[in-house]
């Protein structure tokens, strides 16, 4: 495999543009959304996405990790690690969410992000508290939904979210197997 994850780097600023210009240029809502920062505020951010003191209220500490070609820097897809769940985050969002680029799609990108997330956070366990995570996806998102069980996911119920008027399928993946 010709893929690692990677927190952003400095070096990476004109992939990032490509990135986000994938996404806009298919009218697509880039996941996770950092759309509206320029690269060097993104990179402040993700600096310190893990310390309260600079996350805005409502959210939790957090990790992006991207999916990128390993002699290019070529990104194919984000992954969000959220280390707390909020009430929204529980019922809804879940502990991570993940995006894949347009063109990279079908590829097997997404089982490939979501495994890499998943070892470095088993990699990490000594640094959270976490022993499984939450993930959850629109019930029609029958690629998310295959992604998460070839990962071992085990589905717990599915709710309806009336903010977006949709069906959202909850699913756990134990982190000590």
């Amino acid at each position: 495999m010709n893929h690692i994850i990677k927190k952003l780097d400095r070096k990476m600023e004109d992939q990032w543009l490509d990135y986000v210009e994938e996404f806009k240029k298919f009218q697509e809502i880039l996941v996770p959304d950092f759309s509206n920062l320029n690269f060097k505020n993104l990179r402040f951010d993700l600096k310190h996405s893990k310390n309260p003191k600079y996350l805005p209220n409502n959210w939790v500490p957090y990790e992006i990790l991207f999916l990128v070609e390993k002699d290019t820097n070529f990104i194919i897809g984000a992954i969000s690690i959220r280390y707390e769940l909020s009430d929204y985050l529980y019922k809804i969002g879940g502990n991570i969410g993940y995006g894949i680029r347009p063109t990279q799609r079908g590829k097997n990108n997404g089982t490939t992000l979501l495994f890499l997330g998943l070892k470095y956070l088993k990699e990490n366990l000594s640094k959270h508290k976490l022993e499984k995570v939450l993930i959850t996806c629109d019930e029609r998102n029958i690629a998310s939904k295959k992604i998460i069980l070839k990962n071992g996911g085990i589905w717990e119920n599915t709710i309806y979210d009336y903010e977006f008027k949709r069906y959202v399928e909850r699913y756990w993946i134990y982190l000590n197997n």
